[in-house]
Formats: C-alpha cells, sequence, structure tokens
C-alpha cells in the first residue's frame, strides 16, 4: 500500500504526459474538415529601405542592425506600397529608442519619452501602429530612430502594414508562445504559494516550495517583458518596465533561498553571501533608477556578472558535494540546475551578442524554463509525500506505544511521558 502511494504522483503525471503527447500526434496525423476561425496576416514592408551614410546609400532588408551608426540618431527611408486605405496602419516595434515617422517630410507619428511616462531616462520598448492614408499611397517615408543606449544603436526591427487586426494578430501569431508559457508559469507560481502555505498550516517542515513559488511569479513577470507583448496586458510604460525589470532583479533572491533550503552545503556561507550581495544589488540599482542618475539598462551588467558568478559558485559547490560528500540531494538538484544555468547562460550572451539569429532563438526558451520550473515542483511535491507518509507512521506508531490497546485510554508509558515533562517544566 506504501509503495503504490510513492509512486501514485509519478504515475499521474506519466499519464497525463502521455496524454498530452497522443493528442498532439493524433491531431497532426489525421486531418479533418478544418472550420477554425482564421485571419489574415498584415503586409510585410522589409525590403527596399535605404540608410544613407556619408553619402553612401545601401540597400536593407529588415529586420537588421547597422553597423557604424555615428551618434545617437539614425534613418532609413522606403516607398509606401501604391494601394492604401485609410484603415491601414503601419506597425512598428522601438527597441528602447524613440522614433518619428515621416510622410514626404511631415511627421505622422511620434514617440518621445516624457518625465510623466517613464521613470528615469528608460525607454520602454513598444509596438507603434500608425495611421495610414489612402493619399500616402506610393509617396517617400522616412523613419527617425533615436536612443541613448550603445546596445540599441542601429537596431531596426520589422515593419508591416495592414489593418488594425492584422497587425495585432501578426504580433500574436509571432509572440504568443513566450507570452502563454510565461502566463502558465505565473499560474504555476501561484499554486506553488498555495500549495506552500497549506504546507506550512500543517507544519510540514518544508519552506523550498514557498521559495520556489516566489522565483516562478518572479521570473514569469520578467518573461512577460521579454515576450514583446506586456503591452497587450496594460499599455502603462511605468507599470510595465517595473514588472520586466524589477522582475529581473528580483528573481534571483528567491531561487537562491531555494537552493539553501533544498541542500545542505558543506560551505554554507555561500549562499548567504550571494543572497545580501542581489538584495544590495536590487536596493542600489533601483535607487539609481527612481532617483534618475543611472537608469536600469546602464546598470544592468551588475546582474549579469552576479548571475554569472551565482551560477559558478553553486555549480562547483553541487559538484562539490556530489563528488566529495556523495551527497544525493545535491545530485537531484544538479540535474535539472545545469539545464537551467545554461539557459541563464546563453540568455546574458544573447544580450551582448546583438545578433538577430541569436534573439530569434531565445524565443522558445520559455519552454525549457518551464519544463524545468515543473521538474523541479514535481520533485518537492515528492518529497513532501515523503515527509507526510513518515509523519503519519510515527504518529501511528507513537499512539500504539502510548494507547492502552484494551481501554483505548492512555497507558503507563504515556503517564510517564507526561510526568517527565511537567517536572522539566517546573524546574525551568
Amino acid at each position: 500500500m506504501v509503495t503504490v502511494k510513492k509512486y501514485s504522483l509519478r504515475f499521474l503525471i506519466l499519464l497525463l504526459s502521455f496524454t498530452v503527447v497522443l493528442i498532439v500526434v493524433l491531431a497532426v496525423r489525421y486531418d479533418s474538415v478544418d472550420l477554425r476561425l482564421r485571419m489574415d496576416e498584415a503586409e510585410g514592408l522589409e525590403t527596399s529601405w535605404k540608410y544613407v551614410q556619408e553619402e553612401t546609400v545601401t540597400e536593407l532588408s529588415l529586420p537588421i542592425h547597422l553597423e557604424g551608426v555615428e551618434g545617437n540618431e539614425w534613418e532609413i527611408y522606403n516607398q509606401l506600397p501604391v494601394k492604401l486605405s485609410d484603415d491601414d496602419y503601419l506597425c512598428l516595434r522601438a527597441s528602447n529608442q524613440e522614433l518619428k515617422v515621416y510622410v514626404d517630410g511631415e511627421v505622422i507619428y511620434q514617440r518621445l519619452t516624457g518625465e510623466d511616462t517613464y521613470i528615469g531616462r528608460v525607454i520602454w520598448g513598444n509596438w507603434n501602429l500608425v495611421p495610414l492614408k489612402a493619399e500616402y499611397a506610393g509617396k517617400e517615408i522616412r523613419v527617425a530612430y533615436s536612443t541613448p543606449y550603445q546596445e540599441y544603436q542601429g537596431f531596426v526591427n520589422d515593419i508591416t502594414y495592414g489593418s488594425k487586426n492584422e497587425n495585432l494578430y501578426s504580433i500574436i501569431k509571432e509572440n504568443a508562445l513566450n507570452f502563454v508559457i510565461s502566463l502558465i508559469m505565473l499560474l504555476v507560481g501561484i499554486m506553488l504559494l498555495i500549495i506552500g502555505i497549506l504546507m506550512k498550516i500543517k507544519k510540514v517542515p518544508e519552506r523550498s516550495m514557498i521559495y520556489l513559488a516566489l522565483f516562478t511569479i518572479l521570473f514569469a513577470m520578467w518573461m512577460m517583458g521579454e515576450t514583446k507583448m506586456l503591452q497587450f496586458v496594460t499599455g502603462n510604460p511605468v507599470l510595465a518596465t517595473t514588472m520586466h525589470f524589477w522582475g529581473f532583479l528580483l528573481f534571483p533572491i528567491p531561487l537562491l533561498l531555494f537552493v539553501g533550503e533544498s541542500y545542505e552545503s558543506h560551505h554554507p556561507q555561500i549562499v548567504p553571501a550571494l543572497f545580501v550581495g542581489f538584495v544590495a544589488n536590487f536596493i542600489v540599482t533601483a535607487s539609481l533608477q527612481l532617483f534618475k542618475i543611472y537608469d536600469f539598462l546602464t546598470t544592468i551588467w551588475t546582474t549579469h556578472v552576479m548571475c554569472v558568478l551565482t551560477i559558478l559558485f553553486l555549480l562547483a559547490d553541487l559538484l562539490m558535494e556530489i563528488i566529495k560528500y556523495q551527497n544525493k540531494r545535491a545530485s537531484r538538484l544538479l540535474k535539472a540546475f545545469c539545464i537551467f544555468f545554461g539557459l541563464a547562460l546563453f540568455q546574458i550572451a544573447s544580450f551582448y551578442l546583438e545578433d538577430i539569429v541569436t534573439l530569434s532563438v531565445t524565443r522558445y526558451m520559455g519552454i525549457g524554463y518551464l519544463v524545468i520550473i515543473i521538474y523541479i515542483s514535481v520533485d518537492i511535491l515528492l518529497r513532501m509525500q515523503e515527509i507526510l507518509e513518515s509523519r503519519k507512521e510515527r504518529e501511528y506508531f507513537e499512539k500504539l506505544a502510548y494507547t492502552d490497546l484494551l481501554t483505548d485510554s492512555r497507558n503507563r508509558s504515556a503517564y510517564i511521558r507526561d510526568m517527565d515533562h511537567y517536572f522539566a517544566v517546573i524546574k525551568k
């Protein structure tokens, strides 16, 4: 009976995974009458763009990262399609950039920062829908970009045109995967938090579930910003930048607490030292942002350095625990953390590589993060199940030891135990 209970959760998870895979295979393998609602995508305007630098005209295809941009401003220009309607919009994404759109030299749209829009100098990357008119057909369009950040100088995203719904559909189709994953991750975090609180009420000595829940929630907040769809949740740039940037600053803190709770290290000073470092980093970085001294993108390198150092220290400690001390809990943790740390290092590297291909690969990394979090959550749930079962066994044998089987009341052993306890209290 105990063996069945022990493996019941694993069996259910395996059965659920098999069911999901089977549904996907059947959906792909067999055809049926397709009655799904469909919507046309926006038309791409990626080719025939031109960029002038020192009287040299360069033809471009978007997206692109222009090399050798002098200063913080640059422009690209093209011809609008010969067929336009008053219902058409131009869709552009500004990546931490200000922009202005001109048609035949006249400004038809601009997105600038202001004191009432952003905290500090930071500029939120967002989508811009520029209304077009039928009379703009065939005319020259110029897009002028500017940014105070060197990392985003010369960076130009895809540009599309079509109706408002077509543009929004294209954005959702391109970016919905990781946004849905981040929402699932947020729900998983909330569920883990509820389970952790219930375990706390039941006085189960296992705080790692609460730490993992807080990490998952904060990590989901950061991921929502990375998906480029936070604008669909809130149009408030202050709220969006705070969720995105502060989520990134904060999620390493509960992760460290989770690691410290998950296994007993022979070097217990490592986790507290890293914990203090991340708390100090958050306080300093947030203060510099709020007081408009340095913004988040200027100081992000400190968080990246701390993340890399944390990964190296924790990997070294886990390997030492496994090799030198045969720590089984460290071995179980290392399997998941190797993949998680690998994804994290790749994500950090992609920020500095500024490569379009590398950035496109990071879109699918959310799946890896979600799988790892679920794997760790299941491992904790199994450990909690073992704790609860061992507690039930202990309570059962304790009841046998201190209960008279004939009268079902306390026996002599219970009397001696209670008297020893009372005398001990009196002496104190």
